[in-house]
């Protein structure tokens, strides 16, 4: 992912050259008239969260640049596999996935699935990118993360972290982050990010990984201390946080949260070209920036092709930590 790291520390004009690059050898494409009638992008996980507002807001933006419907379907359940399933087995042009990190770690964090999460779909793009941050609780008395691998290593196992449920990219990140530590901690799984904050907050775990517009005010506050952000460049939101990579000397460490865009495998290929030009196309509006910006996303538009490798790759590096974490879901 060196590429991704690069354009994610960089600027958004740098983001928006390579969505005009990408655009521009899309155009080349044969021409479609899809779509033909109303579009579901179908999320896999409950109105009102995340994934829902930013699906809903692109909904609206397809519908007014391709002139037809584009709707949200929310199909909750089972870390968004019943929504990839049913998009997979749909065999309709007109049902798309609203794809999270989820999509490509629950291929090793459950024993089966019922569908390929990269041979099932044809990438559209990569919408945007995001690292969380790391933070503890006052009461775990630490102030930087060589603090907590020191202390974890003393008391292997006692020290918990919460996550809003097994398998989220916040759980990820601190199976990665454990792994790589070489330390045990003990996981606290709710059932939604505002639990699992309102559990540090209170100091009834010690440990947190989240977006880091949902935490700046309490870090602001002194209510959480920020231990490092888990890209590979500091967030320009909060330049003095370093990464976990430099505050922990854990080199390689990274985890995103990512939105993009898939199809059905059977999609024509004209019609994943028309969208992943009005995609980028979005993605170029200041206001679409801005509004991505305010939940901690940098917009970062690709190529299906590109797209394809970046979930392979990340379907690979997850299926490695859930591995040596040891943890399953059934």
């Amino acid at each position: 992912m060196q590429s991704l790291n690069r354009k994610l520390g960089s600027t958004l004009l740098a983001a928006a050259a390579l969505s005009w690059g990408a655009a521009a050898q899309a155009a080349a494409a044969p021409a479609t008239d899809y779509p033909t009638r109303t579009v579901s992008i179908v999320v896999g996980y409950s109105a009102g969260g995340g994934s829902d507002a930013v699906g809903r807001m692109f909904a609206q933006l397809l519908s007014n640049d391709l002139g037809r419907s584009f709707i949200v379907e929310n199909r909750p359940g089972a870390s968004g596999n019943i929504a990839a399933e049913y998009v997979a087995r749909a065999n309709d042009p007109h049902k798309l996935l609203f794809g999270v990190g989820a999509h490509v770690i629950n291929a090793s964090l459950y024993p089966s699935i019922p569908y390929d999460p990269i041979g099932d779909f044809s990438p559209i793009s990569l919408i945007a990118v995001a690292p969380n941050v790391l933070v503890a609780s006052p009461k775990l008395g630490v102030s930087n993360l060589k603090e907590v691998i020191a202390l974890a290593k003393q008391k292997p196992g006692e020290i918990t972290y919460s996550s809003p449920g097994n398998g989220t990219p916040m759980h990820m990140a601190m199976a990665l982050f454990e792994s790589m530590a070489d330390i045990e901690l003990l996981h606290v799984p709710y059932g939604g990010g505002g639990e699992s904050v309102t559990s540090t907050l209170a100091g009834h775990t010690s440990l947190l990984t989240m977006s880091l517009p949902t935490v700046l005010p309490h870090i602001q506050s002194g209510a959480l201390i920020p231990l490092g952000v888990t890209g590979r460049e500091r967030s320009p939101l909060t330049p003095d946080i370093p990464t976990v990579e430099e505050a922990a000397d854990l080199e390689g460490y990274e985890a995103l949260a990512w939105y993009g865009m898939l199809a059905p495998a059977t999609m024509p290929p004209g019609a994943v070209e028309k969208l992943n030009r009005a995609l980028h196309a979005q993605l170029e509006r200041p206001e679409v920036q801005k509004q991505l910006m305010a939940q901690g996303f940098v917009p970062m538009p690709n190529s299906p092709e590109e797209f394809r490798g970046f979930l392979i790759e990340d379907m690979e590096k997850w299926a490695k930590v859930i591995k040596a974490s040891g943890v399953r879901l059934e």
